[in-house]
């Protein structure tokens, strides 16, 4: 083994147990809330690519180091995917701007001010009665008829 190789298992090995002690941390608190799960997401798909590209380039250590990586970042996503599930986490991602259309607070608002409009409206008069319990068939076969 030259220093090269030296250097690359060293390198290696300290980028796979980098994401060690936030899962411990999670594990051990239960808390999830301050971990962003974007930032994981990306890491995850960049160790993905450097799995891709280990294989292509035929080197073991690639391959290894970052599958063992991605899967201890896939277990911290994992924990909070699930706390978001639960609602222990925030559900939005850091992304997701305040008034994103799927907020609870835009949809809350939203109906209010639909209801405020619909107020103002004056309701249109039906010009076909409702249908009744009484009324056969060919009664109703009739009415569509005339529409």
């Amino acid at each position: 083994m030259n220093i090269f190789e030296i250097i690359g298992f060293v390198a290696t090995t300290l980028t796979t147990a980098c994401s060690l002690p936030q899962l411990i941390k999670i594990i051990k608190t239960r808390d999830s809330k301050s971990v962003s799960f974007l930032m994981y997401f990306m890491m995850t798909i960049g160790y993905a690519l450097w799995i891709i590209y280990g294989v292509y380039s035929s080197s073991i250590q690639i391959i290894l180091g970052n599958s063992i990586g991605s899967l201890i970042l896939g277990t911290i996503m994992t924990i909070k995917l699930i706390n978001m599930i639960k609602g222990v986490d925030e559900r939005e991602f850091p992304l997701i701007k305040k008034k994103h259309p799927l907020n609870m607070m835009n949809i809350k608002k939203a109906n209010e001010e639909t209801k405020e409009e619909t107020k103002e409206v004056t309701p249109v008069e039906e010009k076909t009665p409702v249908v009744s319990k009484d009324e056969d068939i060919s009664t109703l076969v009739e009415r569509l008829k005339r529409l």
